[in-house]
């Protein structure tokens, strides 16, 4: 079964979803990549370099945030172009709330079928990398 009859929101949802192409653009992932390539990281300290992610102990560690740094910014370790392409695969949509004095918009990555499948054994949820 293609994705396409995966892309019809049923009647009735609230906020009235409408389709939506992911694409940043290369400005803002250059200014993020910059942002994030000259972030300090701390010192080394007791904390930081016994994190346990795992169970939540002193959060993240150093050598964590470090590496995600460096997957960040190496343009061979993450393709921002790749991940959009991966999404893009999906039908998404775009959903608003209204607060007081401003609107909220929410993507949604949904997979809404048109038709209920004869077996819940045949769904398959998209998998987010």
């Amino acid at each position: 079964m293609s994705l396409a009859a995966f892309g019809h929101p049923p009647p009735g949802i609230p906020g009235c979803p409408v389709p939506f192409n992911l694409h940043i653009p290369s400005s803002e992932i250059h200014t993020l990549t910059t942002l994030v390539q000259h972030a300090r990281i701390a010192s080394p300290s007791f904390y930081n370099l016994h994190a346990d992610p795992t169970n939540g102990t002193f959060g993240v560690s150093r050598d964590w945030l470090a590496t995600a740094q460096q997957t960040w910014t190496d343009p061979s370790s993450f393709d921002w172009r790749s991940q959009e392409e991966y999404h893009s695969k999906f039908p998404n949509f775009v959903s608003s709330t209204q607060l007081p004095n401003q609107i909220i918009y929410l993507p949604v990555l949904s997979l809404f079928l048109s038709s209920r499948p004869r077996s819940r054994d045949t769904a398959t949820p998209p998998q987010l990398a």
